[in-house]
């Protein structure tokens, strides 16, 4: 009769329910718990390690470039960076998102978020060759318009990622 109760206690143990109404069941084997675990929670890593790009870039890299370099070494420095600024965005908001189609959510906010971020950071790596011509050509209203556009989803991105943190947990 112990044994029973013991059994029955460690499947009620290993039994995890998240803020998804999915009820999780690892009844034998706890490599696989802590995989899906591990698993579920990388999608909340990876929205961090996006917000800690955002405030890197935003914070020490582009004020250091423009405090030390001339006007000709920031552009060329800054057009070198930002294409992979937002490309890297893009993988890493690309690997969250299928993480969560492997975890099988149909669609919640992790989902939202992913896709919101893919598509802003898209946007915005577009947006990139026509924002340099623009200031090439001195052409301020529209530079002013395009860098307004990437500085506004890349606030997007940053808040998004950040609220994440706490509908997940």
């Amino acid at each position: 009769m112990p044994s029973i109760l013991a059994s029955k206690k460690e499947q009620i143990k290993s039994t995890f329910y998240f803020k998804n109404p999915k009820k999780i069941s690892f009844e034998t084997n706890s490599n696989l718990k802590v995989k899906y675990v591990m698993l579920f929670k990388m999608e909340l890593i990876i929205s961090g390690i996006i917000c800690g790009i955002i405030l890197l870039q935003t914070s020490v890299i582009a004020p250091s470039i423009f405090k030390y370099l001339n006007q000709s070494q920031t552009r060329d420095l800054l057009r070198a960076i930002f294409p992979k600024f937002f490309l890297f965005i893009l993988l890493l908001a690309s690997l969250s998102l299928v993480i969560g189609f492997l975890n099988k959510v149909q669609f919640d906010i992790q989902t939202t978020v992913s896709s919101l971020t893919v598509v802003l950071s898209t946007l915005c790596y577009i947006i990139i060759p026509s924002t340099n011509e623009a200031k090439d050509n001195n052409n301020q209203k529209r530079f002013k318009f395009l860098h307004n556009v990437s500085v506004i989803s890349t606030v997007i991105i940053l808040i998004t990622n950040l609220s994440l943190v706490f509908f997940i947990i």
